[in-house]
């Protein structure tokens, strides 16, 4: 055990240990690549080498139909494109509609049912400049 700035060390990978190789992820990542990478030579309507460099993708997608190559497109698109996710929000409003001296009245009773207010700031004795509140 090592104590490391104040802290107790506990164990774990050193840094710069690089990440376990996971053999599905090796196969699939050099599937991908070998699927992706122009290395076909293109033939033409006779059969006959066209000089262009395609990939398998490439060969692929000229077999699909319109439709089915625009579909394919929008479902490779989703892979490479962020998702908005969902959020909620809680939107309780409480009407309060006091004056600030009724808020001052209560807040000097000591009545609970106003928001307990936290200093946020530790104000030394020499800086009292700081001065910091938020609401709970």
């Amino acid at each position: 055990m090592v104590v490391v700035a104040q802290r107790l060390y506990l164990g774990g990978r050193a840094a710069g240990t690089p990440n376990r190789d996971k053999p599905l992820k090796t196969y699939l990542r050099a599937h991908s690549v070998e699927y992706f990478t122009p290395n076909k030579e293109e033939l033409d309507e006779d059969g006959k080498p066209s000089g262009r460099i395609v990939s398998q993708f490439d060969l692929d997608m000229a077999c699909l139909t319109p439709v089915d190559h625009a579909d394919a497109g929008i479902t490779l698109l989703k892979f490479h494109t962020p998702q908005m996710q969902a959020t909620g929000v809680d939107m309780n409003i409480v009407e309060d509609n006091r004056t600030l001296s009724e808020r001052l009245a209560l807040l000097a009773a000591g009545n609970p049912s106003l928001p307990k207010v936290m200093n946020r700031f530790t104000v030394s004795s020499e800086d009292r400049t700081r001065c910091g509140f938020f609401i709970y």
